[in-house]
């Protein structure tokens, strides 16, 4: 049960079944939560290269989907999109910040 709606949890699920299913979800997801923690830890530093490895990974995966007719409508696609952009923006901000 969802305690912010009342409601069960089905979009948590689907969102689970999106990461597990996807490359490019999957890998900008860790990309996102690595420049997050990197923030944190030293936020004086540039990103590490972990968070742009899994961004690359990311890109790849989401060209590879783009391609596919069976995945290119799919949401997972659509979210891979909205984060690399969300990673991207991150990004940018961190890397100002430090060069600052």
């Amino acid at each position: 049960m969802n305690s912010f709606t009342g409601r069960p949890a089905s979009a948590s699920n689907a969102i689970h079944s999106y990461l597990v299913s996807s490359p490019a979800l999957s890998n900008v997801a860790m990309a996102i939560s690595s420049i997050v923690t990197q923030r944190e830890q030293c936020p004086s530093d540039s990103p590490k290269a972990q968070s742009i490895q899994y961004y690359r990974q990311a890109v790849t995966s989401l060209q590879t989907d783009l391609q596919d007719q069976r995945l290119n409508r799919n949401y997972s696609v659509l979210w891979s999109t909205f984060f690399l952009g969300l990673f991207e923006v991150s990004l940018c901000s961190t890397t100002s910040l430090s060069s600052s």
